[in-house]
């Protein structure tokens, strides 16, 4: 699907409707859903399906509670690359316990990396694996002391 057929989907208000109360709770039956919305089933059944197909919905999961699993120390290291290594899929980094996030950036740095974990020493090991990776030529981390708004799961 093209582009701009995902951005046209999102065009029509009930589309973003049905996406916002599916991001609420996508357990939620579609009749729910259809009742909250005061539409016939058949039409979010639709909607939902037609997103799916697009590639909007990419995939139903839960909301985890961070904090509450014991991952309270969030960081973001700005890091500047020595080669391009560490933006390959392949890359180790990806599945390092703690990365919650690698971003290809433009600016000071080459990339951001979003973790999580369970204390300082666990922070601070992934600092060193970090900083001793041959594609990294510089690290900068910074330790969340407070956050106001962290979900990816809006519109």
């Amino acid at each position: 699907m093209t582009k701009n057929t995902q951005k046209r989907f999102l065009e029509y208000e009930l589309n973003r409707k049905v996406l916002n109360e599916y991001l609420i709770d996508s357990r939620r039956s579609f009749r729910e859903i259809a009742r909250t919305l005061d539409v016939a089933p058949g039409t979010i059944v639709s909607r939902v399906n037609q997103a799916e197909n697009l590639g909007i919905i990419e995939k139903k999961t839960a909301k985890i509670n961070h904090k509450a699993l014991g991952l309270g120390v969030t960081a973001i290291f700005r890091v500047t690359l020595a080669t391009k290594g560490l933006l390959d899929p392949g890359h180790s980094i990806y599945t390092r316990p703690g990365v919650f996030a690698v971003y290809g950036v433009t600016g000071n740095t080459d990339v951001i990396i979003i973790g999580k974990f369970t204390d300082t020493e666990k922070l601070y090991e992934f600092t060193q694996w970090l900083n001793e990776l041959k594609e990294v030529s510089g690290a900068h981390t910074n330790v969340v002391l407070n956050t106001g708004k962290e979900d990816f799961n809006t519109l």
